[in-house]
């Protein structure tokens, strides 16, 4: 009875360069009718939530207090569950006018959108104009839909459909994420808490660290030696920690895409050959009885190598 009294309907969409409403101007009540695009945008999303019964609804923008660091460190730790227990996420895409559009919509190049796609296990889609991009009531459950989704995103239709959070296949995580980027880099590490369902606090400023830190706490719990394969330069604090996360950004050969060739200096490869992980330079035998994990420069490719057995 409580949930039905509480259902509320989420929005998912790409902040305007012109800006968002906020929550101090929401919370003055001349600011509701104003004609700014993004108070254009906010009434269409409350319009849509009533069409699905909801009478409440939140958005990101204006209803987080981003004055207070401690509200804005307990939203991004809870926005992933915030998503899962909507009645429904409503997603507005600006560059699409139909599903063909998708490859060059920025709504999936964005980090925080991957939360806001695998969270909600109903969502619907709306085009720039704020038709629907399918007719069905849950885009979820729309055939051409996923396929699309699945096409456009690299997720498995069963991830989009049952996503389960947690440091279960971190590597694929970790792989979907590295295609996305982030204004500010802090929050690339900050957008992966709820999907791991990590604890990690938020410390605006700190820049690179905060992948860091996030790595260091997969680490610490995580039991998939898949994690420890990833080609590109290391972490200045870790040398068994990518510096970034497009170091993850490869396919099933173990070619970086679009990420160009691997400096002979600096960049590391690190392999688990016993999960039939592949180098950049070609694949290996499966090794049934041991892990092994093999980190060396591009420079000592041809060379002997240390090896760790594990």
């Amino acid at each position: 009875m409580v949930r039905q009294k509480l259902r509320y309907a989420a929005l998912s969409h790409r902040w305007l360069s012109s800006g968002e409403p906020t929550f101090q101007e929401m919370s003055a009540e001349r600011n509701h009718q104003s004609t700014r695009p993004g108070f254009i945008k906010l009434r269409n999303f409350c319009q849509k939530a009533r069409e699905y019964g909801c009478r409440l609804a939140w958005s990101d923008t204006c209803c987080i207090d981003k004055r207070s660091s401690a509200e804005l460190d307990e939203a991004i730790r809870a926005m992933f569950k915030w998503y899962r227990n909507a009645d429904i996420c409503i997603v507005f895409l600006a560059d699409s006018l139909s599903i063909s559009d998708f490859p060059q919509e920025v709504w999936f190049q964005r980090g925080w959108t991957l939360q806001e796609l695998l969270a909600p296990p109903r969502i619907k889609f709306y085009g720039k104009h704020w038709d629907q991009l399918s007719r069905s009531r849950n885009d979820k459950e729309d055939h051409s839909m996923l396929e699309a989704l699945s096409q456009v995103t690299g997720i498995s239709r069963q991830n989009l459909l049952y996503f389960s959070p947690g440091l279960v296949d971190v590597r694929e995580k970790m792989i979907w994420a590295s295609k996305r980027r982030t204004t500010r880099m802090e929050d690339i590490a900050y957008s992966l808490i709820g999907i791991l369902d990590i604890s990690l606090s938020v410390a605006y400023g700190e820049g690179e660290r905060a992948f860091r830190r996030l790595m260091e706490a997969i680490m610490q719990a995580c039991r998939e030696w898949q994690i420890l394969a990833w080609a590109g330069p290391h972490s200045p604090f870790q040398a068994n920690i990518p510096l970034a996360i497009v170091n993850y950004q490869a396919d099933e050969s173990g070619k970086r895409g679009g990420m160009g060739k691997l400096n002979p200096t600096n960049d590391y490869l690190c392999f688990v050959l016993g999960s039939s992980i592949h180098s950049a330079y070609g694949g290996w035998q499966k090794v049934e009885t041991q892990k092994i994990v093999t980190i060396r420069t591009k420079r000592e490719v041809y060379q002997p190598v240390t090896t760790v057995w594990l």
